[in-house]
């Protein structure tokens, strides 16, 4: 089962800032909880550019470690 909440932190013109944070368990059964920031730049309603940050050091030692 996967869990996630998200929250439009800023929507102003054409760009956007979502966080989104997601709990689950992994394959191995640990658990996951995870914070994301996700950036969106739109252009005639449709996503002209997008990114994504997360710390992929604490997913590493997760899924890795």
């Amino acid at each position: 089962m996967v869990r996630t909440n998200q929250k439009i932190l800023e929507a102003e013109g054409d760009h956007v800032v979502v966080q989104f944070t997601m709990q689950c368990k992994t394959r191995t059964r640990k658990d996951y909880l995870h914070d994301y920031l996700f950036l969106f730049e739109l252009e005639s309603g449709m996503v002209k550019r997008y990114q994504e940050y997360w710390d992929s050091r604490q997913a590493f030692d997760l899924l890795m470690g």
